[in-house]
């Protein structure tokens, strides 16, 4: 009986065609979704940081769109930043009042997030791979494009979807990156990372040899595009991690939680400074321009230091050793063939050119209103001619892999010599006439003639070696730990230093980091006892840039008091510097301020706080003591009600200080008044403190005026003065000469009011002034002493006065006395 054919597998749905294409779209869009989560999360860690509140007092529309929605806003610069690693330009147009129209564009490609953006295309590939595998070479291909288009639709959907907005103050902006740039860069990367993520794990089958002409040209180009790889992936390998510590050392949190957004640019300056670049910045405004080109190694200006910048070109020659093995291992026995030493240059300006264009920064803006148009740019990147500079050192790699790689490859041991053979080594190219075999592999080609060493010099050279890449290790470590200790010490932390005491109350510890250029007998609320009880102090601050030159550095801060904010600037100078520590010391930026307090005491005693404070130096105003012939200078008592005014000044730190006077009498209520040093101010902060007679001085004044009062009732003759000058009471009456008086009896039937006024003289007297008038009934007998009337009788005289309280009121022997002027009339006494 014959046997019956076995029946056909169940075909796999993900093999047709179409289904592995959706499969991959829908990969893509996995991947699309992944990318922007991450840069949230990456917006959000940098916002816990501090770095996003930073760049949003740069940059207002930022700002304003973060405070107003800052969920919203979060999304919308996730998504911009997204599209902006894509290679896209964030375009927009802002209008404002006035008829103010205009346009921005920025280039800044976050390249952290353009990994990110690769890696996640590379591991969708390879898990579609896994789950769908492909069975062609034309399945996988397509797979591998609709993942990338996929990736492509997704991002570019987010970021249309997204744009950075903000409208306030009659001002609104509109950002997006959006667009078919950043859509065209996503589907390559996408596609082409996903085909590279299809590959992994995937059974290596034979392939039928190509032409001998690409082969032969395989052979010649792929040796220095491995050499640059290498040369790129060993310096970022070490310029990375360094670059992330010192920046996470000198900006804080917000630094090394948003490493995604800056890193990439960090290590891009670093190689292009130690492969001697140098660093091109403009501006523009208008037909005004401002350019330089900064190379760091002779101390410009810049976060990196000259000897930092030295390193980094210690570390590109190394690198280029190492480049130069690699690419003479690549070339195998051919090695020594000088006649393709072009390419390596020009591989090596090719990669110049790419971060020439990823790593440049640029923004620029225009603007228009009816009063005229204008522009502004500004940009910073690689100089121009980094690529040609990078093709030299390309040259220099060629050079390395003819004359010293031999030497340094021949003291390797044969199996790790064989193992880097096998791993970078060149793929024997076919003959001629040779017929390529569809199932033979390819041939590995011979390695690159190496020096022949006796195993006592291989000994020797190894050990050199050993002792080259220690001394290396060593020296590198050294300087990265240098480096972090230094930038502990650096201008922004000694700035720091003095902040922390601010805002913790610690006024002697500040003051001690940073002089207040104020004498020492004016520091009395720069105590700790003082300001640690003030409120209202500086609750927050955040270091916003640093900038070096020279010996020299400026240090923004933006500081918060009570909600709100203000940016100040402190100047740093190295002071006597040494290999360990730049002893960094801040020349100015005292937040000290002056404050000034007015008193109407003699001599006042004040405090601040519940402390007893001293000003050194009072300044007293002259005023009028409001009486003809005053005493020139005070006689009054210490501590008492003066003629004039007393101005103290003090200094002190932002906070709020309760002033009051001490007048060490029960006689005077002492003011008291709350005084703000604000952030910023530029007047002095001032307050008025008058101190006024308490109510037991107003009661020991009534007892003495009603004694007084009662006195002058209970006089039985009337007065002999001859005017009311000499009066010694508000109400008299005078006799006439050749009269007799008798039963002359006073009675006051309304008691006059007074009013203690402001006045106070030389002497310390405060003046009483009448407030509503008395009335006092006079009646007494009289008659003429003539002769021709001895014999006539008694007249009784009735009489009504009014009484006005005229006077001045002095504390003698602690105890408030009434003593009546005439006409309010007073010379002060000594």
């Amino acid at each position: 009986m014959e046997a019956k054919p076995p029946a056909p597998a169940p075909a796999n749905r993900f093999t047709i065609p179409w289904q592995g294409a959706a499969a991959g779209v829908a990969a893509g869009v996995a991947a699309g979704l992944a990318f922007f989560l991450l840069c949230l999360a990456t917006v959000l860690l940098a916002a816990a940081g501090g770095a996003v509140e930073s760049v949003g007092k740069s940059v207002p529309a930022v700002g304003d769109a973060v405070a107003s929605e800052a969920a919203g806003a979060v999304a919308a610069i996730a998504a911009q930043l997204g599209a902006m690693a894509l290679l896209g330009s964030a375009e927009g147009h802002a209008s404002a009042a006035f008829g103010v129209q205009g346009s921005a564009s920025i280039f800044a490609v976050p390249a952290g997030l353009t990994l990110v953006a690769a890696l996640l295309a590379l591991a969708a590939g390879a898990l579609q791979a896994r789950f769908s595998p492909a069975t062609s070479v034309a399945e996988r291909a397509a797979q591998a494009g609709a993942l990338g288009l996929g990736f492509a639709v997704t991002t570019t959907v987010i970021a249309a979807s997204a744009p950075v907005r903000s409208a306030s103050s009659g001002a609104a902006v509109d950002l997006s990156a959006a667009g078919f740039v950043p859509f065209l860069v996503a589907l390559m990367l996408g596609a082409g990372m996903a085909w590279l993520g299809s590959g992994m794990g995937r059974e290596q089958v034979p392939k039928p040899a190509v032409g001998t002409q690409v082969a032969r040209l395989a052979a010649m180009v792929l040796p220095g595009a491995k050499a640059c790889a290498v040369h790129l992936l060993a310096f970022s390998v070490i310029a990375v991690p360094a670059a992330w510590i010192a920046g996470g050392i000198q900006g804080g949190w917000g630094a090394t939680l948003s490493a995604l957004l800056w890193l990439g640019h960090a290590a891009a300056g670093a190689f292009t400074i130690g492969h001697l670049g140098g660093i091109a910045g403009g501006s523009a405004f208008g037909a005004v321009r401002n350019e330089g080109l900064y190379y760091f190694l002779a101390g410009d200006s810049g976060p990196v230091p000259v000897w930092a910048a030295w390193l980094l070109v210690v570390l590109a020659i190394l690198v280029t050793m190492v480049a130069g093995t690699v690419l003479a291992l690549a070339r195998g026995a051919s090695s020594q063939d000088w006649r393709p030493a072009w390419v390596g240059p020009v591989v090596y300006g090719l990669a110049g050119l790419g971060i020439l264009g990823l790593f440049h920064v640029s923004m620029s803006a225009t603007f228009s209103a009816f009063l005229g148009a204008g522009s502004v740019q500004a940009s910073a990147g690689p100089a121009g001619w980094f690529p040609l500079v990078l093709a030299g050192w390309g040259l220099l790699a060629e050079a390395a892999s003819r004359v010293m790689a031999p030497s340094l490859l021949a003291a390797l041991p044969g199996p790790v010599l064989a193992a880097l053979g096998r791993a970078v080594g060149p793929t024997a190219v076919p003959a001629h006439d040779a017929a390529p075999s569809p199932s033979a592999p390819p041939a590995p080609a011979a390695l690159p003639a190496v020096g022949t060493l006796s195993p006592r010099a291989r000994k020797r050279a190894l050990v050199a070696l050993a002792v080259v890449v220690g001394v290396g290790l060593l020296v590198g470590a050294g300087a990265v730990a240098l480096a972090v200790v230094k930038a502990g010490r650096g201008p922004d932390a000694v700035v720091r230093a003095y902040l922390d005491d601010v805002v913790a109350g610690r006024a002697q510890g500040a003051m001690g980091k940073v002089s207040p250029n104020v004498p020492n007998e004016s520091r009395a609320l720069l105590s700790d006892d003082v300001y640690g009880k003030a409120g209202g102090r500086i609750d927050r601050y955040s270091v916003v840039s640093t900038e070096s030159k020279g010996t020299s550095s400026s240090v923004v801060v933006e500081l918060s008091q009570g909600g709100r904010t203000e940016r100040t600037t402190f100047m740093v100078s190295k002071r006597d510097p040494n290999v360990f520590d730049d002893n960094w010391a801040v020349d100015s930026g005292s937040l000290v301020r002056p404050v000034k307090v007015t008193v109407n005491t003699k001599n006042p005693k004040m405090t601040a706080n519940g402390s007893a404070v001293t000003a050194a130096g009072p300044d007293v105003n002259v005023g009028s003591s409001y009486s003809l012939g005053s005493a020139s200078a005070q006689t009054g008592p210490d501590g008492w009600l003066s003629d004039r005014t007393t101005t103290l000044t003090f200094y002190a730190l932002p906070g709020q200080y309760a002033f009051g006077v001490d007048t060490g009498s029960p006689l005077l209520d002492g003011a008291e008044q709350r005084v703000t040093v604000a952030i910023g101010a530029q007047a002095p902060a001032s307050a008025t403190l008058k101190a006024a007679p308490s109510k037991e001085f107003r009661d020991q004044l009534d007892a003495s005026v009603k004694a007084f009062l009662d006195r002058c009732a209970a006089r039985t003759a009337l007065s002999v003065s001859t005017g009311f000058s000499d009066a010694e009471c508000p109400f008299d009456r005078s006799g006439w000469s050749g009269y007799d008086y008798r039963n002359v009896h006073w009675s006051i039937t309304k008691a006059p009011t007074y009013a203690v006024g402001d006045r106070v003289y030389s002497d310390g007297a405060v003046a009483v002034e009448p407030k509503t008038t008395g009335t006092a009934e006079l009646s007494y007998q009289s008659k003429s002493t003539s002769s021709y009337a001895k014999d006539s009788p008694y007249t009784d005289t009735k009489d009504t006065l009014s009484i006005s309280l005229y006077g001045v009121a002095k504390v003698k022997d602690g105890k408030a006395e009434f003593q009546f002027v005439p006409y309010g009339i007073y010379k002060p006494g000594p």
